[in-house]
């Protein structure tokens, strides 16, 4: 065998593994440098490159009113303005797209947004034009996924037959979109310069947030994305309107995440976009879409028994019984501190990762020092009890 040719098969090799999706997927435009004006446009080329048209709000007249939270993707501000307002201003960390295997989250969100823009306008266009919308009633692959985000575009939707020719009923397998459940509504995206975030006085200063061993911050030289978004107030999440927008996303072709939190939920409305992944977008997951929507009594059940779990356990752990090794206190604490990593959003959660984090307390203390909770939590055995915490 030449030596040339393995030269060329190991370069090859090395070139595959070299392959990085998810920062050839960031390189995709997803904003557009056209205001917000008016209804955006719907045609098959928008909905296959959904890009969020431009804030027109002025950034010199912004006021910051309230620092609210913040996550694996930004932090979130109440802010008014001039006299227009409460919005939500949400500033995401990453300026540019990282080398890591994920999605860049500012891409996320405003192909989301945009794309919900596109289908709320396509859905008032087809009801004024007596021609529905009528998409897979069951949709599993991504196919189907692809097709049923097709009939909101403007060519798909004149080549359906008006009511009357086609009358009130869905034809068989199919489902009509005549209404879109209740959405945050968002007023484009804008950026702004890191070092505004240091002439904020201390209350308003954004904190680092420390995800899964990730330290997120803004510098003040970098230049941020941000997406002004609908204030929406605090209110108790009803299960029956989740799900109908978890119905609506499925149908439209979204796929859900691996770690869908209830938290991201207000007032029955998803006020966190990156909750859902579009079908053209990174992280769009087959075995995911194929299960379905998603059921939201599920997903509020889970976040009352994590409450309910951490309160019992947490608490009783750190009261540090007569004998017991600090061992166990620090264990309890990074157990927890992972768990509400991984509920804000930290996405995949293997089991190597809570392994490598709780290798040096294992091998600074036995395990039966850490208790009965704390050796069960050393085995894997602990973390592996809820189906969300699950490896993938």
């Amino acid at each position: 065998m030449s030596s040339d040719y393995v030269n060329t098969r190991v370069a090859s090799q090395r070139r595959v593994r070299r392959r990085r999706p998810w920062l050839d997927a960031a390189q995709t435009p997803f904003r557009d440098d056209a205001p917000m004006v008016g209804p955006p446009r719907t045609t098959a080329a928008d909905f296959k490159m959904p890009r969020l048209r431009r804030c027109l709000f002025d950034l010199d007249g912004m006021v910051w009113e309230a620092r609210m939270d913040g996550g694996m993707d930004g932090y979130v501000w109440k802010v008014r303005f001039g006299a227009q307002g409460p919005y939500v201003l949400k500033v995401f960390w990453d300026a540019k797209p990282v080398d890591f295997p994920t999605y860049y989250a500012p891409q996320r969100e405003c192909q989301n947004a945009a794309l919900l823009q596109m289908m709320q306008t396509a859905v008032e266009q087809a009801a004024a034009a007596s021609r529905p919308i009528f998409v897979n009633a069951k949709p599993t692959t991504w196919d189907d996924a692809i097709a049923n985000l097709a009939v909101f575009s403007d060519e798909a939707r004149l080549e359906q037959p008006s009511a009357a020719d086609r009358g009130s009923e869905p034809p068989p397998g199919l489902r009509k979109i005549s209404t879109m459940p209740r959405m945050k509504s968002c007023y484009g995206w804008l950026t702004i310069p890191g070092k505004v975030f240091q002439e904020l006085r201390l209350s308003l200063r954004p904190p680092p947030v420390q995800v899964d061993r990730i330290k997120r911050y803004l510098a003040p030289d970098q230049e941020y994305i941000a997406i002004v978004y609908e204030y929406v107030e605090e209110g108790e999440n009803h299960p029956d309107t989740m799900q109908k927008a978890m119905d609506f996303f499925w149908l439209a072709g979204f796929s859900r995440t691996f770690s869908p939190l209830s938290g991201n939920w207000k007032s029955g409305v998803l006020v966190d976009l990156s909750d859902i992944v579009p079908p053209y977008g990174y992280g769009w997951e087959a075995k995911l879409y194929e299960n379905g929507p998603g059921s939201a009594h599920i997903l509020l059940k889970q976040l009352s028994r994590i409450n309910k779990t951490r309160s019992r356990d947490y608490d009783r752990f750190l009261q540090k019984p007569r004998g017991e090794s600090r061992s166990s206190k620090v264990c309890a604490r990074l157990y927890w501190r992972k768990r509400k990593a991984y509920l804000v959003g930290v996405g995949r959660w293997t089991e190597n990762t809570i392994g490598a984090q709780l290798q040096e307390l294992e091998e600074e203390a036995a395990a039966p020092r850490f208790g009965v909770f704390g050796t069960s939590l050393l085995r894997g055995e602990a973390w592996q009890e809820e189906p969300y915490c699950q490896s993938v």
